[in-house]
């Protein structure tokens, strides 16, 4: 996770109930720019995106319960953006949750 993105979404929270809405509409825009990236072959920057995409999912939905409608989705978005990511590594490199990622992500 980027530190000058987390203190930019963690400075415009005023409530903690807007918590889970922040980083959520965060990392849509995340997984936006990793859609464009790939559109133009940018593979690396791709990744980059889909990494921190997931990750603002991820700390938006911890320790989140106001509403449960959002940290659902907030977790469904984990599950399909983040084996974007892992898919963008060579196959050479040894990513031990490369596959096993991709075979839960297909089974939900």
């Amino acid at each position: 996770m980027d530190l000058e993105r987390t203190r930019r979404v963690v400075t415009r929270i005023r409530k903690w109930t807007n918590w889970c809405f922040e980083w959520f509409e965060g990392g849509c825009r995340m997984e936006r720019m990793a859609e464009e990236a790939m559109a133009e072959g940018n593979r690396a920057c791709a990744k980059r995106w889909f990494h921190e995409s997931a990750a603002c999912f991820h700390v938006g939905q911890h320790f989140f319960y106001f509403d449960d409608e959002l940290k659902a989705r907030s977790l469904e978005k984990i599950w399909s953006v983040y084996p974007k990511a892992l898919l963008l590594y060579p196959d050479n490199l040894n990513v031990p949750e490369h596959r096993n990622f991709t075979v839960l992500n297909e089974k939900l």
